[in-house]
C-alpha cells in the first residue's frame, strides 16, 4: 500500500483549517494533564498556566504568513 493518497482523494478532503503555532501550543498547554507542568513553569520564571496560555493566544498573528488563511482557533471568536 502506498503512503501517498491519490490526488483525487486529496481533492475530496478539502483544505485543512489553519491553526497558528501559537494557538496550537496554547491548546496543548491548556489540555496538558501532567501535574509537573505548573512547577516547571514556575521554575522557568513563567506565570501560571492560564497566563502562559493567554500569552500564546495573544501572540497569534491571526492569519497565515504566506497564504493569508485565517486562524481557526476559537479564541478569536471570543475576542471579537
Amino acid at each position: 500500500m502506498s503512503e501517498v493518497l491519490p490526488a483525487a482523494v486529496v481533492a475530496l478532503l478539502g483544505p485543512m483549517p489553519y491553526l497558528s503555532t501559537a494557538c496550537q501550543t496554547a491548546a496543548a498547554l491548556d489540555g496538558c494533564a501532567d501535574p509537573r507542568l505548573a512547577n516547571t513553569l514556575v521554575a522557568a520564571g513563567l506565570p501560571s498556566i492560564r497566563g502562559v496560555v493567554a500569552a500564546h493566544h495573544l501572540r497569534c498573528r491571526r492569519t497565515h504568513k504566506f497564504t493569508g488563511a485565517p486562524c481557526s482557533c476559537e479564541c478569536h471568536e471570543e475576542a471579537s
